[in-house]
């Protein structure tokens, strides 16, 4: 990757009814540490179902793309995801890249939320709900 990101100026963001819910689950002790790694899991959650949430309504940012730039594996995953379902050419649209994996992150956020909201253990109740593969 060799430092270049495309998505630095890009805002990260997600529908304003999910923030103050998915805010509850990071942090220390949390289910996960930052708000990136929120959505990112969010975002593996809706590939792995297939998902995306439509947006309707106010968002709100939480970041912006420069924070890939501290992982930058991130950058090839969104590339791969994006170029899996639109083809080579979105990458020359930062935005649309971003739009589209927010829309799967929108879907896993909102899944996450609904089975953590009220458990005693919220990692626990995300960790019994993520189905994991039989090896």
């Amino acid at each position: 990757m060799s430092g270049m990101n495309p998505y630095a100026s890009v805002e990260l963001t997600m529908p304003a009814d999910l923030h103050p819910k998915i805010s509850q689950f990071f942090g220390p002790g949390k289910p996960v540490g930052r708000m990136i790694d929120a959505w990112w899991l969010g975002l593996c959650i809706g590939v792995k179902h297939g998902e995306t949430r439509q947006r309707a309504g106010e968002v709100r940012k939480f970041a912006d793309g420069a924070i890939f730039a501290s992982d930058d594996w991130r950058i090839v995953h969104l590339e791969l995801l994006a170029i899996a379902e639109k083809g080579e050419a979105i990458l020359a649209q930062p935005r649309d890249v971003i739009r589209l994996a927010s829309s799967y992150a929108d879907y896993g956020l909102e899944w996450v939320a609904d089975r953590c909201l009220g458990a005693n253990e919220p990692i626990l109740a995300l960790l019994n709900a993520i189905e994991v593969p039989a090896v």
